[in-house]
């Protein structure tokens, strides 16, 4: 009897899993840097760069926990241009603030000392806020609106928008 639900069980997961129920379809639609930033600078949306390193654990956590959560995965590709920056990159092609610098240059120039990193900037390629290492979705999802919607410009904190959203409205 136990192996007969053990069976079920195991086919349940298979069928779970291989239909593509445990991840959204969409996925996030990640800019390289140059195109990134025109393309931010024409739509007028803000910019959202994730710093990352392969041997790095806590941004695989951020790929597999808030890069496939299906909200946040909305907010970024419906508000903002993502970009993914490797760290350990040291090719200077990125064009930013009338200088060219690789990954790992731009990496402490934008603020960040511990990845993950991520750093938000304004359209016109100002620099808005950065947040250190791993978050949680269920902040990190909030985190994307607040910027997305402007609120960080007003006097409401991002503690005081978690406790009530409606403070802040959308554009």
């Amino acid at each position: 009897m136990s192996r007969r639900i053990l069976i079920s069980l195991s086919l349940l997961l298979q069928l779970l899993f291989s239909t593509g129920a445990a991840y959204p379809v969409e996925k996030i639609i990640w800019h390289d840097f140059n195109s990134g930033m025109v393309l931010a600078q024409k739509s007028g949306r803000p910019v959202f760069i994730f710093f990352y390193a392969d041997w790095c654990g806590y941004c695989k956590m951020m790929d597999d926990v808030n890069f496939r959560d299906e909200k946040t995965v909305k907010i970024l590709n419906s508000t903002y241009v993502s970009i993914r920056l490797n760290v350990d990159l040291n090719m200077k092609s990125l064009r930013y603030n009338n200088g060219t610098y690789s990954p790992k240059e731009l990496f402490p120039l934008m603020n960040g000392s511990v990845l993950p990193y991520m750093t938000f900037l304004e359209s016109s390629g100002s620099m808005i806020t950065g947040i250190d290492g791993f978050v949680q979705k269920e902040i990190f999802s909030p985190f994307l609106e607040y910027v997305s919607i402007g609120c960080y410009k007003t006097t409401v904190t991002f503690d005081d928008y978690m406790e009530d959203k409606s403070r802040c409205s959308k554009k």
